[in-house]
């Protein structure tokens, strides 16, 4: 996988979006999966995240993409460097935008999250913006079982995780309204049982 393989994935997501009709991409890995993350936080003002670890925003995320994409040679960018800088820029981004917020809502929970996010910084801003929210789901929860890790914008663009491992997924794009209702109203329930997490100054 390279960095032109994904920016050509990245614009094929772009076009498809623009054009207003309903579609879909496939991806299958860790390296498309930021490069969804990075498309949704470019194209929205709100954004539902319900998954695992919170991947995506952590630096162990980076170097498992760094380990499975080596580089040819040592002076060379690895690849999951270049994508951690983009998905940075991307949030930061975000946070300037008016009007946004991301909620992101986690299976489970360890303090030790926090410490490895790929720019505590940003995150700090956007959590005392209001713009970042955090919540988990008690570990004893029948609702997890089964429920797949999802992330939903207000501008109707759906990624539903079918794998947890390998994290092969759906994006869908201008998704209908009657389909959004749906994921809506899984996420209001799961907003209703979660619980708010404190993120340390």
């Amino acid at each position: 996988m390279t960095i032109q393989e994904l920016d050509t994935y990245y614009e094929s997501l772009y076009k498809k979006f623009k054009s207003g009709n309903p579609d879909f991409e496939l991806n299958h890995d860790r390296a498309h999966n930021t490069t969804i993350e990075r498309f949704m936080l470019d194209n929205s003002l709100v954004i539902n995240m319900y998954c695992g670890e919170m991947s995506v925003f952590r630096n162990n995320f980076y170097e498992y993409i760094n380990k499975d994409n080596p580089s040819e040679s040592e002076e060379s960018e690895k690849l999951g460097d270049i994508l951690k800088k983009k998905l940075i820029e991307s949030l930061e981004r975000f946070i300037k935008k008016q009007n946004t917020q991301l909620c992101i809502f986690l299976e489970k929970f360890d303090e030790s999250y926090f410490r490895d996010l790929i720019d505590r910084d940003i995150f700090t801003n956007g959590v005392h913006l209001g713009k970042i929210k955090f919540f988990k789901l008690d570990d004893e929860l029948l609702l997890k079982k089964g429920l797949s890790h999802v992330s939903y914008t207000d501008s109707n663009i759906v990624r539903m995780e079918k794998n947890q491992s390998t994290h092969e997924a759906t994006c869908a794009i201008n998704t209908p309204m009657e389909i959004m209702d749906i994921w809506i109203n899984s996420f209001n329930s799961i907003r209703s049982v979660a619980q708010p997490i404190s993120y340390p100054n």
